[in-house]
């Protein structure tokens, strides 16, 4: 026993060293920490647990060593001969991984489709309260964002007296286009001698209508709006479909929510190093996408593609025009919603726009537009809302109108442009 205990003398040492750190980090923590165990405060914690490791590894180390030291002896040549071969083949797996990582980075550069799921670029930087727009001052192609990060002019903070300020929200539809819907409004009071309308594109693309409301408080507010127009409905009823099953969550909430840094375990950590391999994200893509987001669960958790998950997604967007129209009032402003079209509202499908739709995504778009309606409708009983129905402004046109299930091509924006005008005109008139 005694002989025993010389012998690892210096061992139990460093393990009861081991031990009395640990006492000493909960006193710490117990006398000034914050009852965690983690003495985050005043960061001893860290050196603390950096002398237990170094403590444990030379009392491994050092146990190892007496143990290969006693059995070297039967150690046989043949073992070391496969040990040998084990790693032989160990180097050889790893150069042959390398040379084709390598290989892929150069001929096939890949971002993994997690990123182009939930992708960021230019045009969803993240910003306070309102989630994202676009990166100010960037620019991409033949587009440039102001310094707030919308296309085209901003409003002075000084108003001048005779000046009409008209503000439209909404998605990518509000966003795109050579020119966007803004400038082709403006243009149509500028061709009818209306030199005082100003028309301000603030569209962000993949915003939906609760991200255009957090705009009206904490950015349009500023600038004495007279007239705030919303052109959206279709990413709150696209976003829960595809992405985010959330309904009323923006676009890619559910990727800040499952930050790495937020979310950190060894598992997350392991994949999270095996992401940055170009290889590996271009063989496991699907992988990549259920480790990062539980897609699943998420949507068994809402209940998604029911009868209830429906009703939300409409009644959130219903409640949030509600709530754009009192809010516009209350800062000195008018308000009007313009439902926009997708393809499924088109009765008379092109050939190509055929293409883009299928049965589910069919039902699931007119059900939650009838949803809306009714909504509308039954809100407008007691509280007038200025709520235009251009779902289906395409129905009767046999061309071709929709590069995708909600982008229309140019001439599309500048039909829509007009209605938006005439509409807006005769409001201006009937109020004179």
């Amino acid at each position: 026993m005694k002989k025993s205990f010389k012998k690892y003398k210096v061992h139990i040492a460093f393990l009861i060293l081991v031990l009395i750190l640990e006492g000493g980090a909960q006193i710490a923590d117990y006398l000034k920490g914050d009852g965690d165990v983690k003495e985050t405060a005043f960061y001893i914690n860290s050196i603390i647990s950096f002398i237990q490791i170094v403590l444990l590894s030379l009392i491994f180390i050092d146990l190892v060593y007496k143990f290969i030291k006693k059995i070297k002896h039967k150690i046989t040549l043949t073992f070391f001969a496969a040990i040998g071969k084990t790693t032989l083949w160990g180097i050889l797996i790893i150069m042959v991984f390398a040379f084709f990582e390598v290989i892929s980075r150069i001929y096939s550069p890949s971002t993994g489709s997690f990123d182009r799921k939930y992708p960021v670029e230019f045009t969803r930087k993240p910003f306070p309260y309102i989630q994202f727009k676009g990166n100010p001052g960037s620019s991409h192609k033949d587009i440039q964002l102001n310094s707030m990060g919308y296309r085209g002019n901003l409003p002075s903070i000084n108003k001048e007296k005779d000046e009409i300020r008209i503000f439209i929200l909404g998605g990518s539809a509000v966003f795109n286009g050579q020119p966007p819907i803004a400038e082709l409004i403006e243009f149509e009071f500028r061709k009818n001698n209306n030199e005082n309308v100003n028309v301000y594109n603030w569209g962000v693309v993949s915003s939906v209508s609760g991200m255009e409301l957090t705009r009206i408080i904490f950015e349009i507010s500023d600038f004495q709006p007279d007239l705030i127009i919303f052109y959206n409905g279709a990413n709150d009823m696209t976003h829960p479909l595809y992405w985010d099953p959330r309904p009323g969550y923006p676009f890619n909430f559910i990727v800040y929510e499952n930050n790495v840094l937020f979310n950190f375990d060894k598992e997350t950590d392991i994949s999270f190093f095996a992401y940055k391999s170009n290889l590996l994200r271009m063989i496991f893509r699907q992988y990549f996408n259920n480790k990062f987001v539980d897609l699943y669960q998420t949507r068994q958790d809402v209940n998604y593609n029911t009868e209830m998950w429906q009703n939300q997604i409409a009644e959130i967007y219903v409640k949030n025009i509600h709530k754009a129209n009192l809010l516009s009032h209350s800062i000195g402003s008018e308000f009007i919603a313009f439902f926009q079209p997708m393809v499924f509202f088109k009765d008379s499908l092109h050939e190509l726009e055929g293409k883009k739709t299928d049965q589910f995504s069919y039902t699931h778009y007119l059900a939650i537009r009838e949803k809306i309606i009714n909504l509308i409708d039954k809100i407008n009983r007691d509280d007038n809302i200025q709520f235009i129905d251009l779902s289906d402004f395409y129905d009767n046109c046999p061309n071709q109108i929709f590069t995708d299930i909600v982008h229309t091509n140019q001439p599309a924006k500048e039909a829509i442009s007009k209605q938006i005008y005439a509409y807006l005109i005769n409001n201006i008139q009937s109020k004179k």
